[in-house]
Order: structure tokens, then C-alpha cells, then sequence
């Protein structure tokens, strides 16, 4: 269609310049016009695809896998067989409108009684984290935060070589309910806050291997989450939770404070319209924002006590933390919020169209450079360094401790 539209194009002036030399000069001037308005047409066709990534399902998925990395067939047909397009498959999604919240789920475990009526699963257990905020970060405007569990903490420390010259790291907390990740974080960044949330967990849980054993686990993560970022905000501190897996060029905050309007601000889905994405997230200390928190919470574990009494292992059975929070919070319309521009937040989405040659045009036509950029769309670790690696996004060297900068 692209092409097609450059070559009538082509064809239309070469025949408004032979009308101007040798026939008719208004004919000549009125095709070169004509000519003029279907480059422009085909040149912003080309932009769009890059500024707003529309395509169909289908051709989206297969231009991401082919452009992501240079992989071999193999390295390829592996990451198709394993992997989707992004986190977020609309398709793939469950209906969170049909959990029910209220309804608990019976017990069986032996070290309880028989028919005893469970709400939670997962319980956050005493920590310090009140203690902690109000010692390290009454004096900061915002605190960033971040999860930071055995899989991810090669990416938390990559970030935090990333930013180490950004002036961030008095404002970050990271935090994990893995206690071997935080005496790491301690030992080999003494001034980075880094706290534990321990947790405990109902025998139902721990019986769960498998399929439900990731999905469960998933789910327990985003609890510790969504506990941290209620705490805060109910101490009013103004709140940022972010990925470890992104590259940050510089401190958003200045951007943030844009948006004094608005009760949250999130960064958005590049491939769906009016959609969040999990890179960048501000919760204000607003009561309304703490109890759209806490209803989210209630989802969560409604969708852990259904998975737990369930016996299917349909791949589709997907909860993602963005969907929750998209369900409870944009979608509800009891919150004011903002989605963040591509030039300030870009998702996965970034790295397809900066891979390879044949897609530099669309990355001219992209008006900004983002700041922050989220390296999803891809679960494997290894794809997710390399890929970071190529475009000299990653900072940790081979030791895993040290930090290398890029020139």
C-alpha cells in the first residue's frame, strides 16, 4: 500500500513537471500539488505505525519477534513457541469483572479446621516499612519503589548502576519478602533503603505446584505491592512504583510534578488505546486513591482463592498487575488519573523499531526520546540482557557486582 502510494506519487510529478516546461502550467502546478499531498500521506502512514503501533494483532506480534533481536531460527521458533507479545494479551485475559470478592474459599489444609472460611491466602506480616519511610523520607517529595524478588535482582542491579549518578537512590525503596535478596541489595549497595516484607502463607498455597504455583506466586508478588504502596500513600507520602527491567536517562520527577490535576499518573500501553502499563506508576496520598488501592487488593486475592480451588491449567487464566489496577482504577472513573506520553514512558515497543536499519525510519519520525524505557515483552532473562546489552542499556558487568557505564 506504502509503496504503491510513493509511485503514483512519482508518476503524478513527473507529469506536472512535463506540463510545466512544455503545455500547460496551471495543470502542471495543480498535479505537483496532488503529487505533494500523497507523499505526505505516505510518509505519516509509515510514521503512524511507529508513533502509535495499531497494527493487527497478528502482523504486530510477528514484526516484534523478527525485529526484537538477531536470533537464528531456532533462538526464534524457541521465543514464538515459549513467549507472547506482550504481558498484556487482551485475548488472553481474564475477566476480572467476575471475581468475587466477597466469596471465601473453604479451607482443607490439615493444620487448620475443616470448613474454616479463607479470605486471604497471603498475609503481609509486621515489618518496618512505616518506620523506615518516616526516618529515610519525610524530607523527599516522592519516594521511588520496587519489588525485587531472586528473578529480578539482576535488573535491580543494573538499574541502580543506571542511576547511580541521576541523584535518585535517596529517594528509592526496594523491597522483596525474600530475605536472601535484601542482604545482597544491603551488602553490595549499603546506601540504597532496602527492606524486608516478610509474608506468610496459607498450607493451600505451599500445596500448588506447577502452572498454579507460577500463576499464584505472581499474584502473592502483586499483594506485597499493592501493600507497600497502600502503606505509603496512608502515611501520605507521594508514591512512584517502577520495573527494575527499564533504562532511565534521567529522573522523571520533573515531568511528574506536570500533572499536579490528576490523582494518579501512569505510563501507557503503546499497542492499546487508553491502557496502562506496568513501567511507571505515581499513586498521590488521596483517600480515594488508598481506597481504589485497597479494592484492588480484595480482587487479588479473590483471583488467588479461585485459582486455588480450580483445577484447569488453561494458559489463558492470566492476571496481570496492570489489568487490576486498570479495572479498579481507570475504568471505575473514581480516580482522577493521566496516562504518560511515549516521549516520557515507552514500553517494549521501543526496541522493535531500533533494532534493525529497515525500521529507522520510523524512529525519525518519533518527535521525542523517551526518558524512561521498559524493557518488556519478553520473559526469558537471558533475551531480556541481551537486548538491554545491544543497546547499551545494560550496566552490570560479568561479575554481577560491578557497575560499567556506556560512552
Amino acid at each position: 500500500m506504502n509503496g504503491s502510494l510513493y509511485q503514483t506519487a512519482s508518476m503524478i510529478l513527473t507529469i506536472s513537471t512535463m506540463e510545466i516546461r512544455f503545455n500547460k502550467p496551471v495543470i502542471g502546478k495543480i498535479c505537483a500539488i496532488i503529487a505533494f499531498c500523497i507523499l505526505v500521506s505516505w510518509v505519516l502512514s509509515d510514521a503512524n505505525v511507529y508513533t502509535s503501533s495499531r497494527l493487527p494483532h497478528e502482523e504486530r506480534k510477528a514484526l516484534f519477534f523478527k525485529t526484537l533481536l538477531n536470533l537464528s531460527e531456532a533462538e526464534e521458533a524457541d521465543l514464538l513457541d515459549e513467549h507472547q507479545y506482550f504481558a498484556y494479551e487482551p485475548e488472553c485475559e481474564t475477566d476480572i469483572r467476575k471475581l468475587d470478592i466477597n466469596m471465601p474459599m473453604v479451607a482443607r489444609g490439615s493444620t487448620r479446621a475443616v470448613g474454616a472460611k479463607l479470605t486471604s491466602l497471603i498475609t503481609v506480616l509486621p515489618n518496618d516499612l512505616v518506620k523506615v519511610a518516616n526516618k529515610k523520607f519525610r524530607k523527599t517529595e516522592v519516594i521511588y519503589t520496587a519489588l525485587v524478588t531472586e528473578e529480578t535482582l539482576l535488573f535491580a542491579k543494573s538499574w541502580l548502576c543506571n542511576t547511580k549518578y541521576l541523584g535518585i537512590h535517596p529517594s528509592v525503596l526496594l523491597f522483596s519478602p525474600m530475605l536472601s535478596v535484601i542482604e545482597i541489595l544491603k551488602k553490595e549497595w549499603p546506601g540504597v533503603n532496602a527492606l524486608f516484607i516478610p509474608i506468610s502463607q496459607a498450607d493451600e498455597l505451599k500445596e500448588k505446584h506447577g502452572f498454579f504455583h507460577t500463576k499464584l506466586k505472581g499474584l502473592s508478588m502483586m499483594v506485597v505491592k499493592l501493600y507497600v504502596i497502600s502503606t505509603l500513600i496512608q502515611n501520605n507520602f507521594h508514591t512512584v512504583l517502577f520495573e527494575t527491567d527499564s533504562y532511565w536517562k534521567k529522573n522523571p520527577l520533573s515531568h511528574l510534578r506536570g500533572y499536579s490535576k490528576s490523582d494518579v499518573i501512569f505510563s501507557s500501553a503503546s499497542h492499546l488505546s487508553d491502557h496502562l502499563s506496568r513501567g511507571l506508576l505515581y499513586f498521590k496520598p488521596i483517600g480515594q486513591v488508598h481506597s481504589a488501592l485497597s479494592n484492588t487488593t480484595k480482587y487479588v486475592h479473590a483471583a488467588m482463592r479461585r485459582l486455588v480451588s480450580s483445577n484447569t491449567t488453561d494458559e489463558c487464566t492470566v492476571y496481570t498487575f496492570q489489568a487490576f489496577l486498570q479495572w479498579n482504577i481507570i475504568d471505575s472513573g473514581k480516580v482522577k488519573y493521566k496516562l504518560l506520553p511515549y516521549s516520557i514512558v515507552a514500553d517494549g515497543m521501543w526496541y522493535v523499531y531500533h533494532s534493525k536499519e529497515s525500521n529507522r525510519r520510523y524512529v525519525k519520525q518519533s518527535p521525542h526520546d523517551p526518558i524512561i524505557i521498559l524493557n518488556n515483552g519478553v520473559r526469558k532473562t537471558r533475551l531480556k540482557i541481551f537486548r538491554a546489552e545491544k543497546h547499551k542499556h545494560w550496566f552490570l558487568r560479568d561479575d554481577t557486582i560491578s557497575c560499567k557505564w556506556q560512552r
